[in-house]
């Protein structure tokens, strides 16, 4: 048993127009020879064959065919008149992980009259391919192609693009792909101990949901404590999170439940950042996936920007900016937690990672980040800010002298606490390679196993 389609599907004619009391025809591959489609995984109950679309032109209900052979499956306008025809159709096997399923859900910017040549603007079919993808989630699937986008791309929960390269160079807009969550009004915090909190009302809370709380008692400087949490358990007026509290929660102390954007990937893509933005901007979202992207800046920014995010993994992805502004790099700031990044490639960047500085205006502890395996070439500075806790450099290679047109930077400067720094080869600047500045009380730090060139201090502490 197999899945062909699932409810709310919406099957368009080859100039995106919706095909109201259209019919689809199942049979046997390559004849006309009809074969059982059903309703259910069971193959119990089958449906009409030809099967009819209802008024808006969807599917009413999922649709799961038999795995034995293929079939042919014609698709048909309320008139009768043939749309395609699809010989060798297999049902999606429902054994298969949730990635392979949402790549059988895919719409591409072609079904919505895109040009895809890079000279027109594409946004409208971009962002009409979106919204036809189901709420249960699938693939924007670009096709080799270049699209020109002129407007902000809104992302989903459940949305995988890939396959192609989206140019917003020619926008001034502030974000090219844009995920935000939101946040509820914020509870009351009664108490905050170990991994406990206890609430004014837990109405609306369960297991399993995304949680921040956040405080006017200030980390350092101007920065106020936030934390995103996993609840784990609510048991009367507490919930009970998946980590230790760092923060104090004395002054305005609330909690927030989260309504995040979830599950988003991005794979064998190329974006051009806008002349005046971000290419990716990401705020409350979880389970992020880029793998394969390369981003170009053309703005005095970084490319991507994660805040408040949990749960984000960033593999073999290139960063690199074409102006003499040296943008091109990645922020991860805000009550962010748990971000990988690996394998990847920095390129011409002033500062190609900035971790745990405050971005909008709920500030935060950004912590558990590890940057590994990565090279850097031609870049500034990793910066490391206040609210960066137990971040970890692990294993890079970077080339930190060589900025064309600004006075080198520290390779690496360090706020923040508990951090580690391993096994990294740093062709450093003509001052510091890594450069320590303590405003917290305590600031822990290992240093141990890197390598360093040029330069004149392997490491200055400050404070």
């Amino acid at each position: 048993m197999g899945q062909f389609a699932v409810q709310g599907h919406q099957p368009l004619s080859d100039t995106g127009g919706i095909l109201a009391s259209g019919t689809l025809t199942f049979s046997r591959t390559g004849t006309i020879t009809e074969k059982n489609a059903y309703s259910d995984k069971a193959l119990t109950a089958a449906i009409a064959n030809p099967y009819s679309l209802d008024a808006s032109g969807r599917i009413a209900a999922n649709i799961f065919l038999l795995e034995d052979e293929g079939y042919r499956v014609v698709l048909k306008n309320s008139a009768g008149a043939t749309i395609w025809t699809r010989d060798e159709v297999f049902g999606l096997s429902l054994a298969v992980d949730e990635r392979t399923r949402r790549r059988g859900v895919a719409r591409s910017p072609m079904d919505h009259s895109a040009t895809g040549d890079g000279v027109a603007n594409d946004a409208t079919a971009l962002a009409a391919a979106i919204t036809a993808i189901p709420t249960a989630g699938g693939v924007l699937d670009l096709e080799g192609r270049t699209y020109r986008c002129d407007s902000t791309l809104t992302l989903k929960s459940g949305l995988t693009i890939r396959n192609g390269h989206i140019d917003f160079s020619n926008a001034a807009i502030a974000a090219g792909l844009s995920g935000a969550g939101t946040a509820s009004e914020g509870v009351v915090i009664s108490s905050a101990v170990s991994q406990t909190f206890t609430l004014a009302s837990v109405t609306g809370l369960a297991a399993g949901n995304l949680l921040r709380t956040k405080s006017a008692d200030v980390i350092a400087g101007t920065h106020k404590w936030a934390e995103l949490w996993i609840i784990e358990q609510i048991s009367g007026s507490t919930a009970i999170v998946n980590g230790v509290i760092a923060g104090t929660y004395t002054t305005t102390p609330l909690s927030e439940l989260i309504t995040p954007v979830s599950d988003v990937r991005f794979e064998d893509l190329r974006i051009t950042a806008p002349s005046a933005g971000y290419a990716v901007d990401m705020n409350l979202c979880q389970r992020v996936r880029m793998r394969n992207v390369r981003v170009t800046s053309t703005a005095a920014a970084e490319s991507v920007r994660l805040t408040s995010c949990y749960d984000v993994r960033i593999d073999a992805c290139s960063f690199d900016a074409k102006s003499s502004s040296e943008a091109g790099g990645l922020i991860v700031g805000d009550a962010s937690r748990d971000v990988v990044v690996s394998d990847c490639h920095f390129e011409r960047a002033l500062y190609p990672i900035n971790i745990g500085d405050d971005w909008q205006t709920d500030d935060g502890l950004t912590h558990e980040v590890t940057i590994s395996d990565c090279e850097l070439i031609w870049c500034g500075q990793i910066t490391l800010g206040q609210g960066s806790r137990r971040v970890r450099i692990l294993d890079n290679t970077m080339e930190c002298d060589i900025v064309p047109s600004v006075t080198p930077l520290p390779a690496i400067s360090v706020d923040g606490v508990d951090h580690e720094i391993c096994g990294n080869t740093i062709r450093g600047p003509t001052g510091e390679h890594v450069s320590v500045t303590q405003t917290l009380n305590s600031t822990y730090l290992t240093i141990t196993d890197n390598t360093f060139t040029s330069g004149t201090i392997a490491v200055e502490i400050n404070n």
